[in-house]
């Protein structure tokens, strides 16, 4: 568990949380919930767009957008390939071997200029996926 969790952990329990208790079928519900919300696919899409301003590896966004509490494509990250290659072939990004053998991703000029047009608008995430998906 990240410091910062234990520390939050740490902290509920001197606090006004200390008299509160959840039963094992309430953690499990809480659980499956936090699960099943994650972040939806425009917040997903975003992110990606705004940590491809510099070059990743599919494995950098994966743990990038994994590090935020973004549990999506654990345990399927061909779902996140198969998301940059939509993203590639529809030119928002370009995709190309690094000295490693890596695959890096980048976002090109007609990402940028979705990026910033989706950071002016208020509900840019759905923005984002309006376009990315409907173009």
């Amino acid at each position: 568990m990240e410091n910062r969790l234990k520390q939050l952990k740490k902290a509920m329990k001197t606090t006004v949380f200390s008299g509160v208790n959840f039963s094992e079928k309430h953690q499990k519900n809480i659980r499956q919930a936090v699960v099943n919300e994650g972040a939806g696919e425009e917040e997903v899409i975003l992110a990606i767009f705004r940590m491809l301003k510099s070059e990743k590896s599919g494995f950098e966004i994966m743990d990038v957008l994994t590090s935020k509490g973004n549990i999506k494509f654990a345990d399927h990250e061909g779902l996140l390939y198969a998301l940059l290659h939509d993203l590639e072939q529809k030119e928002y990004i370009q995709a190309y071997w690094g000295t490693s053998e890596q695959k890096l991703y980048k976002l090109n000029d007609k990402g940028r200029k979705l990026l910033s047009k989706a950071e002016t608008k208020k509900e840019s995430a759905s923005f984002v996926l309006q376009t990315v998906m409907g173009g």
